[in-house]
């Protein structure tokens, strides 16, 4: 069976090579969408710990 492809923030950003602050910065620029691209682990809470769709995050970086 194929790893999750839900990921934390930490983690997305070392994929990437970046900064978690440069990705939470390219969210917020409108990089990437809500519930596509990224989404909160717990939609209940008012605290913003959000998982990234690993595929389509490269999909939009052209990674893939």
């Amino acid at each position: 069976m194929a790893a999750t492809m839900w990921i934390s923030t930490n983690q997305m950003a070392e994929m990437l090579g970046v900064h978690e602050k440069t990705l939470r910065r390219m969210k917020t620029s409108g990089m990437f969408d809500e519930g596509i691209h990224y989404r909160k682990k717990n939609p209940f809470s008012s605290r913003g710990v959000f998982l990234w769709h690993i595929q389509r995050v490269e999909l939009r970086l052209g990674l893939i």
